[in-house]
C-alpha cells in the first residue's frame, strides 16, 4: 500500500514538472554552460527535495550572481570532456593521443585559473573558494605536456634531443634529394620527356612526372598514372637509396614520437584520480555559472526557503514567459 502511494506521489510530481515546463527552462540554462561535463550535469541534475539541500543551491547560485554583478566574469574556458581518454590511460599498453594530452593539459589550466580567481575572492565569495579549494592542479603534468605538444596536436620536434636530431636529419635528406630530383627533371624536361617541372609525391616518396609514352626512357620505379594516363610519376633509380633513407628516418621519428606520448600517458595515470576529481568540481561550478546567468536574463530573486505553511507567489512570472 505504502509502495503504490509512494509510486503515484512521484509520478504526480513527474506530471507536474512537464505542465511546469521545467525541461524549456533547463535548456534555457544549459545554454550557458561553458564545457560538455558542465551541460551533462545540468541535463541530468535531479530536483532537490530537501529544504536545506535548496537553501544551500539558492545561496550558491545568488553568491555566483553576486560575483558576475560586481566582479569580471569567471572564465571557464579550455574544460574538455576528458574523462575516456584519463580512464583509458590506466588500460595496460594504451598510449594516448596527441590531442587527448593537448585537452587534458588545457582542462588542468582551467582548473588553475579558476582556482586562482577564487583564492583571490575567498573573502568575498567563500561559497566559491569552497567549492574551488579542492581543485587539482598539476603545474608540471600541464609544462611537460605543452612543452612536448602545441595547441594544433603536433609534437614539437624539441620535444626531445632525439626527436630534435631526427627531424633535422630527415630535412637534410629532404633538401639534398629536391636538390638532385630538380636535376634530374631539369635534363627529362630539355629532352622532352616531362611537360610539367614539378616535383610531387606518391605513397610518401618524392617522384617526377613523365610522359607515358616516355616511361621507359627514364630509369627507376612507376608509382602511379595520372587519372588521364598520359602521365606517370617515377621514382628515379638515383633516389631510391635517398627516398630510403628518408623513410627510414621517419620511422625512428614515428617510434619517438610514441615513446613521448607513452611517456606522458604514464604521467596521466599517475595523476588520475585527481584528474576525475577536478572534472567532477569543474563541472558544479559551470553549471553554478550557468545558473547564475540565467538568473541574471530573468531577473530572477532568491527566494525564502520555508518547511512548512503555504507556498505564496507575489508578482511572480513563469521563466519561459519572459
Amino acid at each position: 500500500m505504502e509502495e503504490r502511494i509512494i509510486g503515484e506521489a512521484a509520478g504526480q510530481f513527474d506530471d507536474a514538472l512537464i505542465k511546469l515546463e521545467f525541461d524549456r527552462v533547463r535548456q534555457r540554462v544549459i545554454r550557458y554552460a561553458a564545457s560538455e561535463s558542465g551541460i551533462e550535469l545540468l541535463r541530468t541534475q535531479k530536483i532537490m527535495t530537501s529544504s536545506a539541500e535548496i537553501r544551500g543551491e539558492l545561496a550558491a547560485v545568488s553568491e555566483m550572481k553576486r560575483l558576475l554583478e560586481e566582479e569580471e566574469d569567471l572564465s571557464l574556458a579550455g574544460i574538455h570532456p576528458v574523462a575516456v581518454p584519463i580512464q583509458k590511460a590506466a588500460v595496460e599498453g594504451t598510449v594516448l593521443l596527441s590531442k587527448e594530452l593537448v585537452q587534458i593539459s588545457s582542462t588542468l589550466k582551467a582548473a588553475r585559473i579558476v582556482r586562482s580567481f577564487a583564492a583571490k575572492r575567498r573573502e568575498a565569495f567563500p561559497m566559491l573558494w569552497q567549492s574551488a579549494e579542492p581543485l587539482y592542479t598539476d603545474k608540471v603534468l600541464e609544462y611537460n605536456i605543452d612543452q612536448a605538444i602545441d595547441e594544433s596536436g603536433a609534437v614539437k620536434e624539441n620535444a626531445s634531443k632525439e626527436l630534435l636530431s631526427v627531424r633535422r636529419s630527415i630535412s637534410e635528406k629532404y633538401e639534398q634529394l629536391r636538390k638532385r630530383l630538380e636535376s634530374i627533371l631539369r635534363n627529362v624536361s630539355d629532352l622532352g620527356f616531362s611537360q610539367d617541372e614539378i616535383i610531387t609525391t606518391r605513397e610518401g616518396r618524392m617522384v617526377i612526372p613523365v610522359k607515358s609514352e616516355h616511361k621507359n626512357r627514364v630509369h627507376g620505379f612507376i608509382h602511379s598514372a595520372s587519372a588521364s594516363g598520359a602521365t606517370v610519376f617515377i621514382e628515379p633509380s638515383e633516389t631510391l637509396e635517398l627516398n630510403n633513407e628518408i623513410r627510414s628516418l621517419q620511422f625512428q621519428e614515428q617510434r619517438e614520437i610514441e615513446r613521448i606520448l607513452r611517456a606522458l600517458t604514464e604521467q596521466v595515470v599517475t595523476a588520475k584520480n585527481s584528474l576525475i576529481s577536478h572534472l567532477r568540481i569543474l563541472a558544479f561550478i559551470d553549471a553554478l555559472h550557468a545558473k547564475a546567468k540565467y538568473s541574471m536574463e530573468i531577473l530572477g530573486i532568491e527566494p525564502e526557503v520555508s518547511d512548512r505553511g503555504p507556498i505564496v507567489l507575489l508578482n511572480a512570472r513563469h521563466p519561459v514567459l519572459l
